[in-house]
């Protein structure tokens, strides 16, 4: 894990944004009553996002 003092500017940005979507995403939860993990869902999207990178 990086700490955030050490992030780039890209790194930086790339978290706000995943910060509101988890945030978005929460509401949503919250507003139809759905039955997931914000968690379990933030880090299979990052791990997607990441192997996209990777290849």
């Amino acid at each position: 894990m990086v700490k955030k003092a050490d992030m780039t500017p890209q790194m930086l940005e790339d978290r706000q944004e995943l910060l509101d979507s988890a945030v978005e995403l929460m509401t949503f939860k919250d507003k139809f009553g759905l039955n997931l993990s914000v968690s379990k869902e933030v880090y299979r999207l990052a791990n997607k996002e990441e192997n996209k990178q990777l290849a």
